[in-house]
C-alpha cells in the first residue's frame, strides 16, 4: 500500500523555507544572515537549527537531492517519524563532532543529517541504496547541478544589463534637466550593482568551500546506530535481503 512520504516532503519544504528567508528571493544568502545562524563555538544555539542554512543554491541543492531519495526510501520502509529522528539525530551528532574537531570554524548545511539517512537506507533497503549511490551523485552532479549554475550565471547577465540601462537613464534624464529622477535611477543602478557584487561573492565562498569528512562520517554512524538499535527489524531484512542477491541464499530473517 503506498504511504504519502508526509515527513519527507516537511523536510524538504522546511529547507527551501529557510533559505528562501535567508537568502531574502535572491540565489544566495546575505553573509550576516549566515554567519548568525551557522553553529560553531560563538554560536551554540544555532546547534538546534543549522542544518537548514546553506552556503548557496548548489549547496542546497546538493543536500536536497540526496535527502529526497533516501527519506522517501527510509519513509517507505519504516516510518516518517524515523526519517525526521534520524535526520535531526544525525545532524545534532555531526555538529557535535565538528565542533571537536574543529572548533574555530563554522558549521551549516543539512550534510549530517543527509549522510545519516542515507546510513539508514541503506540498511534497511540496501538494494535499492546501492542504485541510489550510484545514481543520486551522477544525477546532482551532470543534472541539477549544471542546471543551477546556468541560471545563477544568467541572472547575474540579467543583473549587469539591468545596472548598465539603469545607469544610461540616469544620463539620459540629466540631458533633459531632470536630475531629481537622474538621481533616482542612478541610486537603484548603485543597488543593483552592490546586490550583484555580494551575490557574486557569496557564489565565490560557496565554490572554495570543501565538504567535511568528519561531519558526514558521524552523520552516517549517527544514522546506521539509530537503524540498528530502534528498527533491527528492517535491518536484519535488509541484511538478508543482500545475501540473497549476493550469495542467493538467506539469514531467516524476519519477514
Amino acid at each position: 500500500m503506498f504511504k504519502v512520504p508526509w515527513a519527507s516532503a516537511l523536510l524538504v519544504a522546511a529547507l527551501v523555507a529557510v533559505y528562501a528567508f535567508s537568502s531574502g528571493g535572491n540565489w544566495y544568502p546575505d553573509v550576516v544572515t549566515l554567519s548568525q545562524n551557522a553553529f560553531g563555538a560563538q554560536n551554540p544555539l544555532a546547534l538546534l537549527f543549522y542544518v537548514g542554512y546553506h552556503l548557496g543554491v548548489q549547496h542546497l541543492a546538493g543536500n536536497l537531492v540526496p535527502l529526497v531519495f533516501f527519506a522517501v526510501l527510509l519513509e517507505s520502509a519504516a516510518s516518517g517519524r524515523h526519517v525526521v529522528a534520524v535526520f535531526f539525530l544525525s545532524g545534532f551528532l555531526a555538529a557535535l563532532a565538528f565542533a571537536f574537531l574543529s572548533p574555530g570554524s563554522l558549521l551549516a548545511g543539512a550534510s549530517g543529517g543527509v549522510a545519516g539517512l542515507m546510513a539508514a537506507g541503506a540498511l534497511v533497503r540496501p538494494k535499492v541504496a546501492a542504485v541510489l549511490l550510484l545514481g543520486v551523485p551522477l544525477l546532482s552532479m551532470f543534472v541539477v547541478l549544471p542546471l543551477l549554475d546556468a541560471a545563477t550565471s544568467s541572472s547575474f547577465s540579467q543583473m549587469e544589463v539591468k545596472a548598465e540601462a539603469l545607469e544610461q537613464r540616469a544620463a539620459d534624464l540629466e540631458e533633459r534637466g531632470q536630475a531629481v529622477e537622474a538621481e533616482e535611477a542612478r541610486a537603484e543602478a548603485d543597488r543593483v550593482v552592490v546586490s550583484l557584487e555580494e551575490q557574486k561573492q557569496a557564489r565565490a565562498k560557496e565554490a572554495s568551500a570543501q565538504p567535511d569528512f568528519w561531519v558526514h562520517l558521524a552523520g552516517a554512524l549517527a544514522g546506521a546506530l539509530y537503524a540498528v538499535v530502534l528498527l533491527p527489524g528492517l535491518v536484519e531484512d535488509g541484511f538478508d535481503e543482500l545475501s540473497r542477491f549476493l550469495f542467493g541464499g538467506g539469514s531467516g530473517g524476519k519477514k
